[in-house]
């Protein structure tokens, strides 16, 4: 488990250096009609860090949480990922959520089965 949370703490800036220095344009590019753009990748990370952390949050204070899904690309949609003026950068910062921070290897809540719907 401390492997895992090591190296997910890596993420951050291994995302952080594959993005750094690209254009308006590199981020914008969709390779296909019903491919995600970088921007929007980015985004979508963003978002995925925050219900994770949620979801983690829930695991470690509740007995047989109860954890909701989302659906991705009705948030891309709604959200409006694609022309959403979110900054990049901004993006990556809240990518870079704490969750490592709630998850104490040795802490045996951490490795409670949550109930999904």
């Amino acid at each position: 488990m401390e492997a895992l949370i090591e190296e997910y703490g890596r993420g951050y800036k291994l995302l952080r250096e594959a993005v750094e220095g690209l254009t308006v344009e590199e981020l914008r590019f969709k390779p296909g009609p019903d491919k995600w753009s970088i921007h929007e990748i980015l985004i979508h990370l963003a978002d995925s860090e925050l219900v994770s952390t949620q979801r983690l949050k829930k695991v470690l204070a509740e007995d047989e949480p109860l954890i909701m899904s989302w659906e991705q690309d009705v948030w891309a949609k709604s959200l409006g990922y694609e022309a959403g003026p979110r900054a990049a950068s901004a993006a990556v910062s809240i990518a870079a959520c704490p969750y490592a921070a709630y998850a104490d290897p040795s802490d045996s809540r951490a490795r409670r089965p949550g109930r999904g719907v």
